[in-house]
C-alpha cells in the first residue's frame, strides 16, 4: 500500500517520518512528507522492512510449493522490491510506482553498489507513470538502481504535468506546488488501476503497454533516454 497522509494518525505520521529518515524526496522530502510530529520520538516504529520480510518468510514457510510473488504501489511497492532482493533469484517482484528504494538496499540490506548492480533486474519491476516515476529520479538520482523501470508512456497526462519536471531539479523545486500537484495525481492508485485495466477496441488487449528499462531506473540513464524521445527542436533542460 502507499502511506497514510492523514497528519492526525499516528500511523500516517510513522510513515512520513519513515520517509523522511531516508530521504525517498531528496531534498524537499521534509516539506513533501511534512508532519507535526517529532520524528525522533517515532524512530522505534520504523521496522518496516523487517516486517515486510517477515510477513513473506511466513508466507514461504506456511506454502513452500509456491512461488511467491510480489507487489505494492509507492511506499508498498518499495517494500516489496526491498524484500525481493534479501531472496535473489528466489522472489520476484513487480510493482507501481514504488518509492526510492536505494538507500533502502543500503541501509537496511547491507548491500554495496556492486551488490545493487548484480540483481536480477528482470525479476524486480517497477511499472509508472512517467511524471511519476522520472521525477523521483530528479530528486533521487539512483531511485530505482537493481529494477527494471516499466513506463506508460502513451497515456495522456493531467494539467500541470511539464516536460521540464522529468529532468530538470531547479525547475522542480522553483514549481514545487505545481510538481507536487503533478505528482499527486500521477501517483494516484485507481488511475494506476485504470491504466492498467484498460483494454484497446477488441475489448481484451490492453489499451496501454509500458516500455521496460533497466536504463529508465536511475537519472543518467533516463534522462538520455528522455532525450532520444523528445519531438526535435525541444531542448534539454527547456528553462534553467
Amino acid at each position: 500500500r502507499g502511506i497514510c497522509t492523514q497528519d492526525d494518525f499516528r500511523q500516517c505520521q510513522v510513515d512520513k517520518c519513515f520517509l523522511q529518515s531516508f530521504a525517498a524526496f531528496g531534498i524537499v522530502s521534509p516539506v513533501v512528507y511534512h508532519t507535526a510530529a517529532d520524528c525522533g520520538s517515532l524512530e522505534g516504529d520504523f521496522g518496516y522492512v523487517a516486517a515486510a520480510d517477515g510477513v513473506v518468510r511466513g508466507v514461504q514457510a506456511r506454502f513452500p510449493e509456491f512461488h511467491v510473488l510480489l507487489t505494492g504501489h509507492s511506499l508498498g511497492g518499495a517494500l516489496a522490491i526491498v524484500t525481493a532482493a534479501r531472496q535473489p533469484g528466489v522472489l520476484q517482484a513487480v510493482t507501481f510506482a514504488p518509492t526510492a528504494f536505494h538507500v533502502l538496499l543500503q541501509r537496511d540490506l547491507g548491500m554495496t553498489e556492486g551488490d545493487i548492480s548484480r540483481l536480477p533486474a528482470g525479476d524486480l519491476v517497477a511499472a509508472g507513470d512517467p511524471y511519476d516515476c522520472l521525477i523521483n529520479t530528479v530528486f533521487v538520482h539512483k531511485a530505482r538502481e537493481g529494477a527494471t523501470t516499466c513506463l506508460y508512456d502513451t497515456v495522456d497526462e493531467p494539467w500541470p504535468c511539464s516536460p521540464e519536471m522529468q529532468r530538470d531539479i531547479a525547475f522542480d523545486t522553483r514549481e514545487l506546488p505545481e510538481m507536487v500537484l503533478c505528482k499527486g495525481q500521477t501517483h494516484s492508485w485507481p488511475r494506476y488501476m485504470e491504466t492498467v485495466l484498460a483494454t484497446g477496441p477488441d475489448g481484451v488487449s490492453p489499451k496501454y503497454l509500458p516500455t521496460c528499462s533497466a536504463d529508465a531506473s536511475t537519472f543518467r540513464a533516463a534522462l538520455l533516454q528522455l532525450v532520444e524521445r523528445r519531438p526535435p527542436g525541444l531542448p534539454v533542460f527547456a528553462r534553467q
